[in-house]
């Protein structure tokens, strides 16, 4: 019944293709993304064409909160170097659940000293790709 390697998968391909399809549908009916060719939620770029990832960029402040649905997702983040007085971004991770107040978990720092951002300024901005 070609129960073979390669049946296997494909198979494999197309449940992980069904599941990003029905992750992408929430996000769209929940007005995050506008069918997969550009941004809706914090303002910010995308565009581009059918079948490229949607991204969503918006503020880190007081003012602008950051919906719970982001809980979890990894982003780029935008914050002061600590190294100087000009920007840098590394990746991290929202955590909405947060017990203190800092919401973002530092993953990766491109800079080879990894010191990440200086949490003595506000952040200016995230990027999550959906």
């Amino acid at each position: 019944r070609g129960g073979g390697p390669m049946n296997m998968l494909n198979k494999n391909e197309s449940l992980q293709q069904r599941a990003e399809e029905r992750r992408h549908l929430r996000l769209q009916q929940d007005g995050i993304v506008n069918d997969g060719r550009g941004t809706q939620g914090g303002g910010g770029g995308g565009g581009g064409k059918e079948g490229e990832q949607s991204l969503v960029k918006m503020k880190v402040d007081e003012s602008h909160i950051i919906s719970e649905k982001y809980d979890g997702m990894i982003c780029i983040l935008r914050g002061k170097s600590p190294r100087g007085d000009f920007g840098h971004v590394v990746v991290a991770r929202y955590v909405a659940a947060s017990a203190s107040d800092e919401k973002f978990e530092m993953l990766h720092d491109p800079h080879p000293d990894g010191t990440f951002l200086d949490v003595s300024e506000a952040y200016g901005w995230c990027m999550f790709f959906l």
